[in-house]
């Protein structure tokens, strides 16, 4: 292994695995008058270039030892002649002496930074051998025992402890050195059942810290139950987790888990696993539910993914397969991945060497620079504890003194709590006993006006009552006050029972009206509604009901219609909303006059974000710029969506612990500004709920043990951006929450004329085929849905010399789109659309649909246009490309040496595949060449 001096924390997921090759070598081989045999872990040293491979031979055949060999992968595959044994090295016991026969069995090996060896023995339960990690130098001696926690350990009744021959099999080491992982082969004896048909079994996942040798925390691993009846029916069956390999520093493994059934033979199958979240069981002395004599369900295990069955995928009989372990990176970029058997020293058995490519992809990591107090969920809380379940939070900007904002937090049954920016607590909110309120989730608004007053509320929806509570926040004291309309909604969706109502909610302030709503979701149900917010007359706010809008329901049943996560973009005047499980992320129209049409940006079965979908929030940057966050609960990743246009997938990240505060796992609620927040926050913040905070309180919940802990983290926006490999914006004065950009001209259902001012304008066309036509400044135009003809500058047929710099989005439809004037950014999105860049640089991407673009218009002389292309989007034609001087912008991934360029008659075709991306009009193939290609 290879140890890096700084630790990367993005994580990694496989993508990609390919065979190598396989070797064998027959049992009763020697070397160095020793039977070579046994080989169940593996480990590779890169530094020295060489693999150490630990025999399970308990001193019975030859002293315990491990050798030395060499495997050549450079020409990228496992051949005959390509491993080569170099050593045997005995291992010795604490007096110095090779290991008595029968006093250990050695399984796994693991190497540390310094250059030392860990290998772990299952002991014998039987006879009351305890297993051991114990640390070796690299000629035997032993130099230190790590400790194995007491309920490890066999007992003579077999009430608790190992099982025999199904302990610490596996042994690894993370990439940068600082932990060390093993795990049990099957349960212990106390926490339920071994490995049967049908019967899974709960292994323990160990985890120490190499700086304290402490075991710090365990997972549960649900190893498979056995595939194959043995043959007799009553013959030796059994399937365990053999070996834990790390590939990143943020919890993710590699697994192998080997099942085998006389008669039958074995099922070897390599996982992805990752521990991100998982129940920390370590406090726990057992896993079994007395009263009902099973094992708990836990909440949750490690989750894991099938990546390889051996048999079945690579068509090998695999023998007893054991061991994993990196190797050297190859010549084509994969990550070399080593597989070893375990002959058990049997003449029906061989060791048998595999060698397979791995491809990874890699989520970059943000991190935390501080966390606040956590919650439990439970009324009787521990002194000095917040009780409540953490969920939501909102952070308010302090207008006099930015170093004075706060996050205002919803912790369901517990009320609502407000932080500072250290993290402290400044004021807790239960105005009814614990439960009798549930505010689920909260939201801003600024400058609201209320009895000849400009106020600033915070607004959470209450699920246990089915409407809303509503508070002022005093700029001078920083407390809150309840001014909820006594003649406030008694329920939002008329059903008031606790579960189908009040869920998610996002706040609106209209820049078309100026009027301030709140969109509220319903649980366990498919509504969501809009409600104007307003002063009462009393010095209190209510809410009238504006239009209540239907989800869709593809599996017929409401309730997995329901949504959370909802947020609403306030200078655009759209609706993002994600429903938990089904369709995707849609987004609708926030004026309630636009209808309630929607486009589904992201659905659930491109597969690249796990349900479910908690969150969501928007980055604002110049001229609709920035993105759109949702929380993938379901891996504990964040996707990022561009805000702009069609709201293209960009990308995903995790948030990592950093020292003391622990990582970010099951999100629901987040919020983020981009504004400079004074010293501590100069870059924007983001503040993220953790629902699965460490320290863990582990309880029971019926069936359940699960973790009751939650918190917010507090993650600097320059710590996401800057984890991407081309960095996300940072713009700390494009956008004010207190002063979003006004002005927007807002379309209905029905097709309409739209026409701009002096100003920077922002159209949104919505429903109807419009015609939307800016001014001469620099505008921005969203046509939505419909057949469209958008005009950047006047609504003039033909280009005029003055004009602005326009963005235009054609949406939904069939669109006819004209930059006109000056240097314009023009996109069709989906539909088959038509687009013209006239006079000026322009940009120019058509988007899903067969379009057709000109960079140029009649005799207009038009400027170096960029025609941007991207896979699977349609065929594009091209109709006035200069060689010279326009450029072809390769976006989502494209690049130049993956294009395939064609002549057809008098057009050239760019071609990826067999898909045509476009065809560039009169243009000779031969006079293309790289330089005409640029990536975006």
């Amino acid at each position: 292994m290879l140890f890096n001096s700084s630790t990367d924390l993005s994580r990694k997921t496989v993508t990609h695995i390919e065979l190598l090759g396989e070797v064998d070598f027959p049992t009763g081989l020697t070397f160095q008058e020793t039977q070579v045999g046994g080989l169940s872990g593996i480990v590779y040293d890169a530094a020295n270039q060489i693999y150490y491979s630990i025999s399970d031979d308990r001193s019975q055949i030859n002293p315990a030892r491990f050798y030395t060999l060499e495997i050549d992968l450079k020409d990228g595959s496992l051949d005959e002649g390509d491993i080569t044994f170099i050593d045997v090295i005995t291992l010795f016991d604490e007096t110095g002496n090779p290991f008595p026969a029968s006093s250990l069995d050695p399984e796994g090996i693991a190497l540390n930074s310094n250059g030392n060896l860990f290998i772990a023995s299952e002991g014998d339960a039987n006879a009351l051998i305890n297993p051991f990690v114990n640390e070796f130098s690299l000629t035997g001696e032993l130099l230190d025992e790590l400790p194995i926690p007491e309920k490890f350990l066999p007992t003579a009744d077999q009430s608790a402890g190992i099982r025999n021959n199904l302990a610490f099999e596996s042994l690894n080491v993370s990439p940068d050195g600082q932990f060390l992982y093993t795990a049990t082969e099957n349960a212990l004896f106390q926490d339920g059942l071994a490995a049967n048909l049908d019967q899974e079994s709960l292994s323990r996942i160990l985890k120490y810290d190499l700086a304290t040798r402490e075991v710090v925390q365990e997972f549960v691993y649900p190893v498979d139950a056995v595939a194959d009846e043995p043959i007799p029916a009553d013959g030796f069956r059994t399937n365990g987790l053999v070996e834990l390999l790390a590939i990143d520093n943020n919890g993710s493994f590699l697994a192998l888990e080997r099942a085998f059934s006389a008669g039958v033979g074995n099922i070897v199958r390599l996982y992805e696993v990752k521990s991100q979240g998982a129940l920390d069981v370590s406090s726990l002395e057992d896993l079994f539910w007395e009263s009902e004599g099973i094992s708990f369900e836990i909440d949750p295990t490690v989750s894991k993914e099938l990546l390889v069955d051996f048999e079945a995928d690579f068509g090998i009989e695999p023998d007893n397969l054991e061991g994993i372990a990196f190797g050297p990176k190859l010549a084509n970029g994969q990550q070399s991945l080593i597989v070893v058997s375990d002959n058990n020293f049997s003449s029906t058995q061989k060791t048998q060497f595999i060698a397979l490519g791995l491809e990874f992809d890699s989520l970059p990591a943000a991190q935390p620079v501080l966390e606040t107090p956590y919650t439990v969920d439970d009324k009787d809380a521990p002194a000095g504890v917040l009780a409540g379940d953490s969920d939501d939070p909102a952070i308010w900007i302090n207008p006099n003194n930015p170093d004075q904002s706060l996050v205002i937090a919803t912790l369901k049954d517990g009320g609502l709590v407000t932080f500072d920016l250290n993290g402290g607590i400044v004021e807790q909110i239960l105005p009814a006993p614990f439960g009798e309120i549930r505010y689920n989730n909260v939201d801003l608004v600024y400058d609201f006006e209320l009895g000849g007053e400009t106020v600033d509320l915070a607004v959470a929806s209450d699920r246990e009552n089915d409407t809303l509570a509503i508070w002022t926040i005093d700029l001078e004291t920083l407390q809150l006050t309840d001014i909820t309309s006594d003649d406030i909604l008694e329920t939002i969706f008329g059903i008031d029972d606790g579960e189908q109502t009040a869920y998610g909610l996002a706040t609106y302030k209209s820049p078309v009206t100026g009027q301030s709503y709140a969109f509220v979701t319903q649980a366990d149900s498919n509504q969501f509604a809009q409600l104007e917010l307003i002063d009462d007359g009393s010095g209190q706010v209510a809410a009238n009901l504006v239009r209540t809008i239907e989800l869709p329901v593809p599996t017929g049943d409401v309730a997995d219609s329901q949504s959370e996560a909802i947020v609403v973009d306030q200078e655009l005047g759209f609706v993002y909303l994600a429903m938990e499980n089904e369709v995707g992320i849609l987004k609708f129209q926030a004026e309630p006059t636009a209808g309630d049409d929607f486009e589904v940006i992201y659905s659930v079965d491109q597969d690249i974000l796990v349900p479910d979908l908690e969150g969501l929030i928007l980055y604002y940057g110049d001229n609709g710029s920035g993105y759109l966050i949702a929380s993938s609960q379901g891996d504990s990743t964040y996707g990022v969506f561009n805000r702009a246009g069609s709201n293209e997938f960009l990308g995903q990240f995790v948030i990592a612990g950093n020292g003391e505060i622990d990582q970010v796992n099951e999100t629901d609620g987040f919020d983020l500004t981009n504004v400079a927040l004074g010293s501590t926050y100069p870059s924007g913040l983001f503040v993220v709920h953790d629902g699965a905070n460490d320290p863990q309180s582990v309880v029971e919940d019926d069936e359940q043990l699960e973790n009751n802990s939650t918190n917010f983290k507090f993650v600097p926006w320059d710590s996401v951006a800057n984890a991407f490999p081309n960095p996300l914006q940072i713009d700390i004065t494009s956008y004010d929450p207190r002063n979003p950009a006004q002005g927007l001209i807002a379309g209905t259902t029905v097709a309409e004329e739209l026409l701009g001012t002096e100003a920077d304008d922002i159209f949104n066309g919505a429903g109807g085929s419009d015609t939307i036509a800016g001014g001469l400044a620099d505008d921005l135009i969203y046509g939505d849905a419909g057949n469209d003809l958008l005009r950047g500058d006047l609504n003039e047929r033909f280009s005029q010399d003055e004009g602005g710099n326009d963005t235009i989005f054609g949406g939904q439809g069939n669109d006819r789109i004209g930059g006109k004037a000056e240097n314009d950014l023009l996109y069709g999105d989906s539909g088959n659309d038509r687009i013209w860049g006239d006079q000026g640089d322009d940009s120019l991407r058509g988007g899903l649909g067969n379009d057709k673009l000109y960079g140029d218009s009649g005799n207009i002389s038009g400027g170096a246009d960029l025609f941007i292309l991207a896979a699977a989007e349609g065929t594009d034609t091209i109709f006035d490309f200069e060689v010279g001087l326009d450029l072809i912008g390769l976006a989502n991934g494209l690049a130049f040496p993956d294009l395939e360029l064609d002549q057809q008659g008098q057009n050239a075709l760019i071609r990826l595949g067999d898909e045509t991306l476009a065809v560039l009009q009169q243009i000779n193939v031969d006079d293309l060449s790289a330089e005409d290609f640029t990536l975006v």
